[in-house]
């Protein structure tokens, strides 16, 4: 082979070798849409998994990892996933929505235990560009909270669940 040869074999090898590194950049920027930092958890109660469970795969890239159907029809359960969160999604016959209990929709701060959810992420701008280019609406947009040194905005998934997305002011300064 002559040294011309081996010139073009090499530069074939480091073209596809930054071709695949372009690639895994983009998939990893993909799996982690909103800028998620750190491993989280989310459960919620709703009306109907599958439609919850498309909703949060299509936002933020979660695949399914579990399923659960008991026989009776009494539940079902749907556990999605990526490397930054896990979603436990659970509809029980039984549940009510919030509206059953003589409470609004958006008065779901009034009942006892959690009314939302927070995510930290890296650059809270960035994940208000997401959620917008998804066409998710912003129910509250970027908030400063000097006291604890935090940007935040908020939104609602389908089931009117609050999902907080929080930058730590520190984290932009660097």
């Amino acid at each position: 082979m002559t040294g011309s040869g081996i010139q073009i074999k090499g530069r074939i090898k480091w073209i596809f070798a930054i071709h695949f590194i372009l690639l895994t950049v983009n998939l990893y920027s993909q799996s982690n849409g909103p800028g998620i930092i750190g491993r989280n958890l989310i459960a919620l109660s709703v009306s109907s998994a599958d439609s919850t469970a498309r909703w949060y795969e299509d936002m933020f890239g979660l695949k399914l990892l579990k399923e659960i159907k008991p026989a009776d029809g009494s539940a079902h359960i749907r556990i999605e996933g990526s490397e930054f969160l896990l979603v436990e999604i659970i509809q029980m016959k039984e549940s009510k929505a919030i509206s059953e209990c003589q409470l609004q929709k958006d008065q779901s701060h009034l009942l006892r235990g959690f009314f939302k959810d927070g995510l930290f992420v890296r650059d809270v701008q960035k994940a208000v560009d997401y959620f917008k280019a998804k066409g998710v609406a912003i129910k509250h947009g970027i908030f400063r909270d000097k006291e604890t040194a935090t940007m935040s905005f908020l939104l609602e998934d389908p089931n009117g669940n609050l999902l907080q997305f929080i930058q730590s002011e520190e984290k932009q300064a660097k």
